[in-house]
């Protein structure tokens, strides 16, 4: 009896250890798992520039307590981090892992960098977070050293104000801090559009611009121009500095910039980006494929619907792109089906011509036949020729894709030899008036208007299914 009593205290004991110890272990694995999910975070920067050295300030306001990596510009000095007017507890001697407490943080560090006198190109100068999110930025520039020319940025806001010893800059950007160049001279101001602005030397002439070309494509970030002789060319995201308006690339790059901020694919996918710009650009542009699929759908699609599905691509809002999605465009512009994009989405795979086909269903002698299609091509109705042969109830007893395909069902024997105006029908052989095969994507199509006389069925359409008896 005694045993039995302790028994029933232990079991309840036993029993809230246990609960103790799951609780804990999710309670670690939580914790663990909360590092590793991307936040989104704010951010106010301050940088003070004089005698060849920025001293840069950057205030970010809220993130939550963890285990935390920096990476700090290549070319920073003295970095430094304090947590609510607190240092930062560094986990590593590179200063670079830190734990920190929830709250505000601040990042200070410095970068010396010396201008040839008429421009200066700060790039790559803003410290991250890792698996942070940035959703904005506000940068305060104080100029000390230079007292002519100004500042550079692509941002949705800017304020300028010259006193006697400083210059104030102010830019306001949704998300990271974007490069900052800085000119001497004068430059001249054009919006082009709501998301790209050009600065340029009186002696530039901006006719020579594709700017019709630009104005068409949409972005959600700000992109800025500069037309100079005083600055090496770069291309860097959201800033392009060139040395002349007709530099090599100029509208593609800025294209691709802002492809490359409005959209996302699966990664393998990722080159469809240089698909879209030659939509933008009408031209094909960038990888082999990419320019293989424009001049197809260009060639084989008819006027009307390539432009009603560039005007598709254009408009669109979506920002997680895929080939899937690709198609379905196509098929909103023709009202036909397709699977170009999926069947072209790896970039190493064999380029596939491009084919539309009816959606309808079709019915085979009474039965409803899955991934059975009637494709055109140069105004002709085909189907896949084994597919239909296999559905009519024969037998693909021997093929060679290239030359020829032999059919037997329980009383008939076909051969038929793709390159010639021949077949043979039970041992006999008869000749044909035009070929009634083409071959694509290595299979071999057969006309439809071919299907009665060579197996006397008949073809009934509605709006609704094809019907083949």
């Amino acid at each position: 009896m005694l045993r039995k009593r302790n028994l029933l205290y232990l079991i309840p004991i036993l029993l809230l250890i246990i609960s103790f110890l799951l609780y804990f272990q999710w309670d670690v694995f939580s914790a663990k798992s909360n590092q590793k999910k991307i936040n989104t975070i704010k951010q106010d920067i301050i940088i003070e520039h004089h005698k060849n050295q920025f001293y840069v300030k950057q205030i970010i306001s809220s993130v939550s307590s963890g285990n935390y990596t920096i990476d700090w510009p290549q070319n920073a000095k003295k970095h430094e981090c304090l947590n609510d007017n607190r240092q930062c507890q560094w986990t590593n001697e590179e200063k670079t892992n830190m734990k920190i407490n929830s709250g505000k943080i601040v990042l200070k560090y410095r970068i010396n960098m010396n201008s040839n006198g008429s421009a200066l190109l700060l790039k790559n100068w803003v410290a991250q977070l890792k698996d942070q999110k940035v959703a904005a930025s506000k940068i305060q520039l104080i100029e000390k050293q230079f007292r002519h020319g100004m500042w550079i940025a692509a941002a949705e806001k800017t304020a300028v104000k010259k006193k006697k010893y400083i210059n104030y800059f102010v830019f306001d950007i949704n998300g990271q801090a974007p490069s900052l160049f800085w000119h001497e001279k004068k430059l001249l101001k054009k919006n082009v559009n709501n998301w790209l602005t050009i600065y340029y030397q009186r002696s530039m002439n901006l006719a020579n611009l594709k700017l019709n070309t630009l104005e068409k494509i949409k972005a959600k970030y700000k992109m800025v121009i500069v037309l100079t002789n005083d600055y090496q060319q770069t291309f860097l995201s959201s800033l392009l500095i060139a040395n002349n308006v007709k530099s090599k690339g100029i509208e593609e790059q800025v294209v691709m910039d802002a492809i490359n901020h409005n959209s996302t694919f699966p990664k393998e996918e990722e080159w469809m980006k240089d698909f879209i710009a030659s939509i933008v650009i009408d031209k094909a542009i960038g990888t082999k494929k990419a320019q293989f699929m424009y001049s197809e759908l260009k060639g084989k699609l008819s006027k009307d619907h390539f432009h009603s599905f560039t005007n598709l691509i254009l408009n669109m809002n979506e920002i997680k792109l895929s080939s899937g999605k690709l198609d379905q465009l196509i098929i909103k512009a023709t009202g036909l089906g397709t699977n170009f994009f999926k069947e072209n989405k790896r970039l190493s795979s064999p380029n596939k011509s491009f084919v539309l086909f009816d959606r309808r269903k079709i019915v085979v002698r009474g039965k409803d036949i899955k991934n059975l299609h009637v494709y055109t091509f140069n105004g002709k109705n085909f189907l896949l020729f084994n597919d239909i042969a296999e559905s009519l109830g024969y037998k693909v007893e021997s093929e060679n894709k290239n030359q020829y395909v032999q059919l037997k069902n329980n009383n008939n024997h076909f051969t038929f030899y793709f390159g010639e105006k021949i077949f043979t029908y039970n041992g006999e052989k008869y000749g044909l008036l035009a070929n009634p095969f083409i071959h694509i994507n290595g299979e071999s199509y057969i006309d439809m208007n071919w299907l009665h006389q060579l197996f006397h069925i008949k073809v009934d359409v509605n709006d609704k299914q094809i019907s083949i008896n």
